[in-house]
């Protein structure tokens, strides 16, 4: 049987009824739970909305990243955000790489690539771990350059030295190499 205005206004009136049998430091005490109730509600509401109300801020820069978890790489994505279409391309453990364009998102960064390979970011989507971070130029030498750099590099070789390229000719076929999407063609079997 649903309770009526009149029977829910009653119960309450015979709440305060007993509250007031109750001794006087029962009484302070019920009021300062209430209180601290209250407030921790009020704290939490008023944090959850500093949240939301972060706007995304984007930065056009500069600056050279490394994956820095050892047993972990990168999926790239098409957009920054963890949950976008993957691109064909993965960062590898302690690869460094450059950056054109950092978008922060509360607590993660989102990463993009100046080669076009795609959309990195800083924490695991898993457990917000770290797994890049921003280095030096000095540390990506160290780490062999970018794959873009190792790339161009391996073109510069002996083995594909001509002595008529132009000089950003190598340059330009390590950009298309290293965004080549054409996968293998399957061996025939036999």
């Amino acid at each position: 049987m649903p309770l009526s205005g009149v029977l829910l206004s009653g119960h309450i009136a015979s709440c305060w009824s007993k509250m007031s049998e109750l001794p006087r430091w029962e009484r302070a005490l019920l009021a300062g739970c209430g209180v601290a109730a209250a407030a921790g509600a009020c704290w939490y509401i008023v944090q959850a909305a500093d949240v939301e109300d972060v706007p995304c801020q984007a930065e056009d820069v500069s600056r050279f990243y490394q994956v820095v978890d050892p047993d972990m790489g990168i999926n790239l994505r098409a957009e920054p955000d963890t949950s976008s279409e993957g691109t064909a391309y993965v960062l590898i453990p302690g690869e460094a790489f450059h950056v054109s364009r950092v978008i922060q998102d509360g607590g993660q960064e989102f990463l993009c690539l100046s080669d076009g390979r795609g959309w990195a970011f800083t924490r695991s989507p898993k457990d917000g771990a770290v797994i890049c971070v921003r280095c030096t130029e000095q540390e990506v030498m160290e780490a062999g350059g970018t794959a873009l750099d190792q790339v161009e590099a391996m073109l510069r070789s002996k083995l594909f030295q001509t002595e008529d390229m132009p000089e950003d000719a190598f340059r330009q076929m390590a950009r298309r190499v290293l965004l080549a999407k054409d996968e293998m063609p399957d061996r025939p079997s036999g």
